[in-house]
């Protein structure tokens, strides 16, 4: 299905996605679990699985009646995408703090997906329901980076960010003196 629309760079923008994630979980298995099998191997394993995945739940759904493949492959990654952000919202907030927050990595993350959404729009027409549809989850995680830095830049530069790391700093300096 995507192959036949006719779109190399979007088969290119995905395969490269896949490359990349199946390297990044390679390393993972390499590094946190101390396995024995080259990271190589591994990444490659992966990545055959996964386009293995890929292709068959693209087969499954170009023969689906509708309205599944717009729920499955639209609405559904739509939706976990943007609730995967919550966490990390959540612990800035709680945390006051940004510590190990990449803006760097977020504008990268942002950047692919805007454009690889551009190229969906594109390849389509921008008006059409069914290439917005195709383009939504790519679109949440462009708009959730976008609320993922505003939280992050209030939590550095505001006053009650800076309240909050001082309250912080005063609990474990509590904390520390009371051992």
């Amino acid at each position: 299905a995507l192959a036949s629309s006719g779109s190399p760079w979007l088969v290119t923008a995905l395969a490269c996605f896949m490359t990349v994630s199946s390297v990044i979980e390679a390393q993972v298995m390499v590094f946190r679990y101390r396995s024995h099998v080259p990271g190589g191997i591994i990444a490659a394993c992966i990545a055959a699985g996964t386009a293995g995945l890929v292709i068959g739940f693209g087969e499954a759904l170009s023969r689906a009646p509708m309205p599944w493949p717009v729920v499955i492959g639209s609405v559904t990654p739509s939706v976990m995408f943007g609730l995967a952000f919550f966490p990390q919202i959540w612990v800035f907030v709680s945390a006051c703090s940004i510590k190990g927050y990449s803006f760097s990595v977020s504008a990268l993350d942002a950047m692919g997906s805007a454009a690889l959404s551009s190229v969906i729009l594109i390849e389509g027409d921008v008006t059409s329901p069914d290439s917005w549809a195709a383009a939504a989850p790519l679109v949440v995680i462009v708009v959730m980076h976008a609320l993922l830095g505003v939280v992050a830049v209030f939590i550095v530069v505001s006053p009650c960010g800076r309240r909050c790391r001082a309250d912080a700093g005063d609990a474990a300096n509590n904390a520390a003196s009371a051992q």
